[in-house]
């Protein structure tokens, strides 16, 4: 899918993204971040193939667990994993990465589970997975307790005020105070992380239908770098977050937008059957319209939708869409 590059924004908020692990800060943001943590080699398996699969240099894996001979592993060994397993994919420019376990061809549910040591059904659940012998090659698994997807919250800085915070975030004090609990609203301590409320909104106003498609092949050399959602034709699409939006009509994406999110995200939505708001907006504004435009002529009405926090990269958005969405 054509991604045009923006400038981003300051970053002001807090952005968990699923796959990672510890915790870092970039600018004004801090970054916390979980991990799967471990990979449980299966007959068969080498270090090279199991580095590959999650995309992890085979060095750096080597050398967290200890291995001098990278030849040599023994099926049921448990693996630290160090760093996000993550995977290649390719916008426009053959640049970008996917985050979670990549489906290989002949792969079960039950032995990606065991092999990464969670259950094969929360494994499916949050998934969205109905058919459990039913996977497709390319599909980027989201892992059950690393989150997945963006959250976001506020980090207090020196100076702030809970007026100025909900001013800037499109809030009223009242509401920050009993997300937050705050006992004093005089008083906040710089450091503190704040839960936005209503700070996510699904970007489909309406009943939609989706599922895990992220990662999945899309063509030579590309893979799928969001989610499409199916709804109704004329369906609002809205912001989900604050921000500003630009309108970048593509020949793939057909009447396309990006929203710089003051979450420190950048959304992408395609297809489009026509715009809405431009400029700055507040979360929930409609910006467009469900449709068919760009190369999904011919196809079901559907927003395809995109999240790419901190840097370039496509993060799965599908854990937040569920919990965000309606699904009819």
């Amino acid at each position: 899918m054509v991604r045009p590059r923006l400038v981003r924004m300051p970053l002001i908020v807090v952005v968990v993204a699923a796959m990672a692990g510890g915790t870092a800060a970039v600018g004004g943001l801090a970054l916390a971040m979980t991990s799967s943590s471990t990979y449980t080699v299966a007959p068969g398996d080498t270090l090279g193939e199991v580095a590959e699969r999650l995309h992890i240099p085979r060095d750096e894996l080597a050398a967290a667990n200890g291995i001098t001979d990278p030849d040599l592993v023994v099926a049921g060994q448990v693996l630290v994993l160090p760093g996000p397993p993550t995977s290649p994919s390719a916008d426009e420019s053959g640049s970008g990465s996917t985050a979670g376990y990549v489906v290989r061809e002949g792969d079960t549910l039950g032995e990606v589970a065991e092999r990464l040591g969670v259950p094969s059904s929360k494994l499916a659940e949050a998934n969205g997975i109905d058919d459990p012998d039913l996977l497709r090659a390319g599909t980027v698994l989201v892992l059950p307790g690393t989150g997945g997807g963006v959250a976001v919250g506020y980090v207090v800085r020196e100076g702030d005020t809970l007026s100025e915070v909900a001013d800037r975030l499109g809030t009223t004090t009242d509401e920050l105070i009993a997300t937050n609990d705050i006992v004093d609203p005089d008083f906040l301590t710089v450091g503190t992380v704040l839960t936005v409320p209503g700070s996510w909104r699904c970007p489909v106003d309406g009943p939609t239908s989706f599922e895990n498609s992220f990662g999945l092949p899309w063509g030579e050399g590309v893979t799928h770098q969001g989610i499409d959602l199916y709804a109704d034709r004329g369906t609002p699409v809205v912001a989900p977050v604050a921000g500003v939006v630009e309108r970048h009509p593509n020949p793939l994406g057909g009447d396309a937008f990006a929203l710089t999110g003051d979450d420190g995200v950048w959304y992408y939505g395609a297809h489009l059957d026509g715009y809405g708001a431009e400029g700055r907006v507040t979360a929930g504004t409609v910006i467009g319209y469900v449709g068919t435009s760009g190369d999904a002529v011919g196809t079901s009405p559907h927003l395809h939708f995109e999240t790419h926090p901190v840097g370039d990269d496509a993060v799965n958005p599908y854990p937040t869409l569920v919990g965000a969405c309606a699904q009819g």
